[in-house]
C-alpha cells in the first residue's frame, strides 16, 4: 500500500492560500472598467477612461 506524501489539511491549505493570493489579481482588471475611482460593487458604469489617461500620466512616463 502506498503512503500519502501530504496530510488531506495541507492540500486543502494550500488551495486556500492560493486562492487568497490570486483573486485580487482576477478581480483587478474587473475593476479597470469601473467609472468609480474606488473598487466597488456593483460596478456602476463600464469605460475605458482610466486606460485613455495612461499615456498623460506623467510619473508612468517618468518611469518608462
Amino acid at each position: 500500500m502506498r503512503r500519502r506524501l501530504l496530510p488531506s489539511w495541507l492540500t486543502g491549505y494550500a488551495w486556500l492560500y492560493m486562492v487568497f493570493l490570486y483573486l485580487p489579481v482576477i478581480f483587478l482588471p474587473i475593476f479597470s472598467f469601473n467609472t468609480a475611482a474606488t473598487p466597488k460593487f456593483p460596478i456602476e458604469e463600464f469605460t475605458f477612461k482610466w486606460y485613455a489617461e495612461l499615456p498623460n500620466t506623467p510619473v508612468l512616463l517618468d518611469a518608462a
